[in-house]
């Protein structure tokens, strides 16, 4: 063919039998394999399991990451800048990260949601999830910041009508609730 001719690869293959078919081709799912009784799309790829033993990129993956784990090093794939990188140009996507996880260990979570909010803005069509909030403040806090969607309990919704209350009235009720509490417990002062 002349060297600026149009043309598309066809890379599929199908094996007709008289018990079934088996479709193979390079776009997932890239095997097929229809019998009498199902159509069957064995993972190839990412978790394919040969044998009883799993192989693929996702094991090898999970196997680079556990390494890292066990060597106390941090990994040198798969940052957040990888993963942005990898949705950018493609489909809406959206960026979880799991700032409540963050604050259970002791760290404060917003400055590595602000750097997530600075990194997300480079690329059109990616919105970032404020996940697993622990308090009203990280509403407050995502809010502040740009972060585009926050998932809340129904725990933190309650609070929602706390925002902007009076610190002193506030007290006092905290004050009230528990000479209530003390009271229905049979206490007297």
């Amino acid at each position: 063919m002349p060297e600026k001719t149009p043309f598309d690869i066809d890379e599929r293959m199908s094996i007709i039998g008289d018990a079934g078919i088996i479709h193979i081709q390079d776009t997932f799912p890239n095997l097929g394999v229809v019998s009498s009784d199902k159509l069957h799309s064995p993972d190839t790829t990412y978790w394919p399991e040969f044998d009883g033993i799993r192989g693929g990129a996702l094991r090898e993956e999970f196997a680079y990451f556990a390494s890292c784990a066990l060597r106390g090093e941090a990994p040198a794939i798969g940052r957040p800048e990888d993963a942005l990188a990898a949705l950018g140009g493609g489909a809406p996507s959206c960026v979880s990260v799991f700032a409540g996880r963050v604050a259970d260990t002791g760290r404060d979570p917003l400055p590595m949601m602000t750097a997530a909010v600075e990194m997300v803005r480079t690329f059109r069509g990616i919105e970032l999830i404020w996940a697993s909030p622990r308090e009203l403040l990280n509403v407050v806090q995502a809010d502040q910041i740009g972060c585009d969607i926050i998932t809340v309990t129904s725990d933190i919704l309650k609070k929602l009508d706390l925002m902007g209350r009076d610190l002193a009235d506030y007290s006092l009720d905290t004050v009230k609730m528990f000479y209530n509490d003390a009271c229905s417990s049979g206490y007297s002062l």
